[in-house]
C-alpha cells in the first residue's frame, strides 16, 4: 500500500512538472497574426486621396497590448505610424480598418509593417511591400433609390422608416451610409459621417470591397433607443422636420449623395 501512495506522489509530482510547463510556454508565446490582408482583395494596392483596406486576425494567449501599422519609403516625403489600443486585453481580435492616404503623398513603393505586442512584451510583426499608385478612375457611384416615404410624410412613435435602392460603381463600391437628419441642424452633406453625433444612422455598410453592385434595404423604428450604427449610438428623439440622405463611395474615393428626402416626426 506505501508504494501505491509513493507511486501516485511520484505520478503527481510529473503532472504539476508538465502542468507548469505548459503554463510557461503559453506565457511565452508570442502573438500570431493570420490572414493580413492589405488593399482591396490583398492587391497590395493604394491610391493617392483614397483609403488603404487593411484587415486581420490576431489571436495573443498573453492578451493584446497594442496593434501597430507602419508605412514608410526610402527617402520618401510621407509616412504613417498609427497605434491602436482599442484591442487590449482581448486574447482575440478582428482588425479591420480604412488609413487615409492623402492628396499630395508620393507614388511608388512603401513598406507596410503590422504589428502586434502583448501584455508580457512578445511582439510579433509581418511586412509586406505596397505600392501606392495616382487614383485614374474620376467616376461617381450611381445610386437609384426603389422605394421611399412620401415627401413631408408624418411618422410617429413606433411607425418604421424604410427606405431600399442600389449602389453600383464602374470599378468597386467602399461603403454606403444611410442616414435621417434634423433639418434645423444644417449639416452640408459633406459633414455626412457615420461619426456625426448630430445625425442618426439607419445603415452603415463600411466593407463593400471587391463589389460593383449593392443592393440596400433600411428601416428604423421612431422611438427606437438606438440607431444602426457599426456601433449603436443612442438616439434623442424630437418632433420636427427630418429628411433622408443616402451617400455612397467608392474605392477611388468618388462620392454619390441622394436627394434628400423629407419627412416630418411626430411625438
Amino acid at each position: 500500500m506505501k508504494h501505491i501512495f509513493k507511486g501516485l506522489s511520484l505520478f503527481a509530482i510529473i503532472l504539476l512538472f508538465i502542468s507548469c510547463n505548459n503554463d510557461d510556454n503559453s506565457k511565452n508565446s508570442i502573438p500570431e497574426i493570420h490572414n493580413l490582408e492589405v488593399g482591396v482583395s490583398n492587391n497590395l494596392l493604394g491610391y493617392v486621396g483614397s483609403d488603404l483596406h487593411i484587415e486581420a486576425e490576431i489571436l495573443a494567449d498573453a492578451l493584446i497590448q497594442t496593434v501597430e501599422i507602419k508605412i514608410f519609403k526610402e527617402n520618401g516625403n510621407w509616412d504613417l505610424h498609427l497605434i491602436y489600443d482599442e484591442f487590449t486585453n482581448q486574447r482575440n481580435a478582428y482588425f479591420h480598418k480604412h488609413i487615409d492616404i492623402p492628396s499630395g503623398t508620393e507614388i511608388g513603393d512603401y513598406h507596410f509593417l503590422f504589428i502586434v505586442k502583448d501584455q508580457e512584451g512578445n511582439k510579433t510583426q509581418q511586412e509586406v511591400v505596397i505600392e501606392i499608385k495616382l487614383i485614374d478612375d474620376r467616376q461617381s457611384p450611381v445610386l437609384s433609390i426603389t422605394s421611399k416615404p412620401e415627401t413631408n410624410r408624418q411618422f410617429t412613435q413606433g411607425e418604421c422608416i424604410e427606405i431600399s435602392g442600389i449602389a453600383s460603381d464602374n470599378t468597386s463600391l467602399s461603403e454606403l451610409l444611410v442616414v435621417l437628419v434634423k433639418t434645423e441642424n444644417n449639416i452640408a452633406d459633406e459633414q455626412v459621417t457615420a461619426s456625426n453625433p448630430n445625425i442618426i444612422v439607419m445603415k452603415n455598410s463600411s466593407h463593400l470591397h471587391n463589389i460593383d453592385f449593392y443592393d440596400f434595404d433600411t428601416t428604423i423604428k421612431v422611438g427606437a433607443p438606438t440607431d444602426n450604427n457599426s456601433v449603436p449610438k443612442p438616439i434623442l428623439w424630437q418632433s420636427g422636420s427630418y429628411y433622408i440622405l443616402v451617400k455612397t463611395k467608392d474605392i477611388n474615393g468618388n462620392t454619390t449623395y441622394s436627394e434628400r428626402f423629407t419627412i416630418e416626426i411626430s411625438l
